[in-house]
């Protein structure tokens, strides 16, 4: 497991209290207005955990400004400290990979990200 400080581990789990799971009854992308939206799953794994701590503050305000938008469903960090999980709302994985490339982690090379579109079932 990955020694991260408390604060970082407690900052990156986020504020999850209040926001409600999504259900989607369809295999098909649904629409929000005449928006055709997806699930993305955004998997993200830290090149270096000991330089997040000055940007953490500034990630953390980008992730709940973007949750707030509806952008993001929910976040996870991962349990061995070693990166997170996102579920982003979007139109397109590049939408998502656009997102994701605007966060302060990835633009400081501290994160790398691959995504995977989710189907329900």
């Amino acid at each position: 497991m990955l020694d991260l400080p408390v604060p970082i581990i407690a900052a990156l789990q986020g504020d999850c209290i209040g926001v409600a799971p999504v259900f989607i009854t369809t295999t098909e992308p649904h629409s929000i207005g005449k928006e055709l939206i997806m699930f993305v799953l955004a998997t993200g794994t830290f090149t270096d955990p000991s330089k997040l701590g000055p940007y953490l503050d500034e990630e953390i305000v980008q992730i709940h400004a973007n949750r707030d938008k509806g952008l993001i469903v929910s976040q996870y960090l991962r349990a061995d400290g070693k990166g997170v999980f996102v579920v982003w709302q979007v139109g397109s994985i590049d939408e998502a990979r656009k997102h994701a490339s605007e966060l302060t982690f990835s633009k400081k090379g501290l994160m790398t990200v691959e995504f995977t579109e989710l189907n329900p079932f």
